[in-house]
């Protein structure tokens, strides 16, 4: 793709290249987030990276974990390798003997994922590093209590290490908020890491 900017003073083209290849990890831990799936490999195939591979740990029996979404909509045009952690960050980074290396690596992970990425991003592209996550929810007596707790739980589920909370103003909103996620916490499949 050529894009042309002019004006009166200087002429500036951008000749946009995809990558030759590109690395989507997915995490499959404690959560398997088909999601990190598609945000990861998705972008690559439309920007027209030529070899995308995917790697993410198989299950305890041994399966691929995103086994539905690998055979309905990937498996045509990507390498899906049952490989997780640091170990996967550093095989497509430095490539072994079944896994080439790739020339960027995206998608979220744990502590050790984040480490490897951040050690081999002075040899090999990677996408911005994402640690724990953070969420700070400011509320006053017109918030919706219902969509601030979905939040809440939507990003205290990554980890034990991830940090949410709220502030208000509001007395009235606090203690609602207190019950509200008091009763859904119950409901929640990931609740120890929900509370």
């Amino acid at each position: 793709m050529n894009l042309e900017i002019r004006d009166k003073r200087s002429y500036v083209k951008y000749n946009l290249v995809p990558l030759n290849s590109v690395g989507c990890y997915v995490p499959g831990g404690n959560a398997v987030y088909p999601s990190s799936l598609i945000m990861t490999a998705v972008p690559a195939k439309i920007a027209g990276v030529k070899r995308v591979i995917v790697c993410s740990p198989p299950s305890k029996d041994k399966k691929l974990i995103l086994q539905y979404w690998w055979q309905q909509i990937f498996v045509k045009w990507m390498k899906y390798k049952k490989v997780g952690g640091a170990q996967a960050v550093a095989a497509m980074g430095y490539g072994t003997d079944m896994i080439k290396p790739v020339e960027k690596i995206v998608g979220p992970g744990n502590i050790f994922v984040y480490q490897a990425k951040k050690i081999i991003s002075e040899e090999v592209g990677t996408d911005l590093p994402a640690g724990p996550s953070e969420l700070l929810v400011i509320a006053d007596d017109s918030a919706d209590k219902e969509l601030i707790v979905s939040d809440l739980f939507a990003q205290s589920e990554h980890g034990i290490d991830s940090l949410c909370g709220v502030v208000t103003p509001s007395k009235k909103i606090a203690k609602d908020l207190i019950g509200l996620i008091k009763q859904k916490v119950k409901q929640v499949e990931r609740k120890g890491y929900n509370q």
